[in-house]
């Protein structure tokens, strides 16, 4: 009986921790939605280190989804992925 007591007391504390995470998720969610929405634009390709990593790419098209797309001379895509942005970190990231 003791055991089962213990038992129910250590998942009732995992519970209340798991639910007093998500609210941070939250925060840190909508953060990282409204950094997205601040850096979405398109960017043109001035320099690169080491040279040629973008290739023929001359601007990069990030989107507030979280999705971007190189594009090279006359607006063809070149590639396409997905970026991250954490802004809990410092440098932001």
């Amino acid at each position: 009986m003791n055991r089962f007591i213990l038992g129910m007391a250590v998942l009732a504390g995992t519970w209340l921790v798991a639910s007093a995470d998500e609210p941070k998720a939250d925060v840190e969610n909508a953060a990282a939605a409204k950094a997205r929405e601040a850096f979405a634009a398109t960017w043109e390709v001035a320099a690169v280190t080491p040279a040629g990593a973008t290739k023929d790419a001359r601007r990069l098209v990030f989107h507030k989804d979280g999705t971007y797309a190189a594009l090279g001379k006359g607006g063809k895509e070149l590639w396409a992925g997905t970026y991250e942005i954490d802004p809990t970190t410092s440098p932001k990231a």
